[in-house]
């Protein structure tokens, strides 16, 4: 007759295994912040230019491409607040564009993301800041 009972041991390897997959679901990466160090003081003292320039010198090294929705909404709300009206709505509108675009995810990345953790996906926006978005372009 076969015993068909896991052993103790094999038990304890998957339960050390679902721990190791649970803890790495829940680690998040460490995003640097070293090049945004005096961006509040800028945006405090209305330099908004100051900071769109930092943001696009910042935009290989902070920015991946997972995070152009992001991206996009922090040059588009800048612009507007600096009165650059016309670029605040094209970058606002690519942001639209790629909200849309990732909208539709793949099972995969959701899986991976369930597996991982969120940083794995590309950042698709929140809905209501689909819809600010909108209000601002207007």
């Amino acid at each position: 007759m076969v015993n068909s009972m896991p052993s103790v041991k094999g038990i304890k390897i998957l339960q050390y295994a679902l721990i190791l997959i649970i803890m790495t679901a829940c680690a998040s990466t460490q995003t640097s912040t070293e090049q945004f160090a005096n961006t509040d003081d800028m945006l405090l003292r209305g330099d908004y230019q100051a900071v769109i320039s930092q943001l696009e010198a910042a935009k290989e090294k902070e920015y991946k491409a997972k995070d152009r929705v992001l991206y996009y909404l922090d040059l588009g709300m800048l612009h507007h607040y600096a009165g650059n009206f016309e670029k605040s709505n094209e970058f606002l509108q690519k942001a639209e564009y790629a909200i849309e675009e990732l909208f539709t995810a793949s099972i995969s990345k959701i899986a991976t993301s369930l597996l991982l953790n969120d940083n794995a996906l590309d950042y698709s926006g929140e809905d209501y800041e689909d819809i600010y978005l909108n209000i601002f372009k207007a």
